[in-house]
């Protein structure tokens, strides 16, 4: 019976730190941020409410695919479909859920990073949707 004991206590021990090691690196992947001052370029559906010069995007989730979006970049490139949400520092604005797409790079960018200091909009249509682009300053 003590051998059983032991088993399961260094077998509980075991999978409590396989939890643990298993949380740290999603909390360290889940935070890791774009390089402060980087440029980020982005379109949203036309009409989804984002006001340039005082709100601020924050990336909220993985990619849920990607897409090339010829019309409002030139080039034929895949680029990242993720989740974000909209918010106004000043607070005048309810805070948006949203999604965008990143035209500025092909691999997704980071949860947690916030890009403010947006300049736009500027029309354009890609995969058949109007879009508005917007550029901001990942802060």
């Amino acid at each position: 019976m003590r051998m059983r004991q032991r088993y399961l206590r260094f077998a509980l021990a075991g999978a409590l730190a396989a939890i643990g090691l298993a949380v740290l690196l999603g909390s360290l992947h889940s935070v890791r941020a774009q390089s402060g001052g980087a440029t980020v370029t982005f379109i949203v559906p036309q009409g989804t409410p984002v006001t340039a010069g005082g709100d601020v995007v924050i990336y909220i989730a993985q990619p849920s695919g990607s897409t090339t979006a010829i019309g409002c970049t030139t080039d034929s490139d895949q680029h990242p479909i993720q989740s974000n949400i909209v918010t106004d520092p000043g607070g005048a604005r309810a805070t948006r859920i949203s999604g965008l797409i990143t035209l500025s790079q092909t691999t997704p960018v980071a949860n947690g990073t916030r890009v403010g200091s947006l300049v736009g909009p500027t029309s354009c249509t890609a995969i058949g949707i109007n879009f508005d682009k917007y550029e901001g300053t990942v802060q």
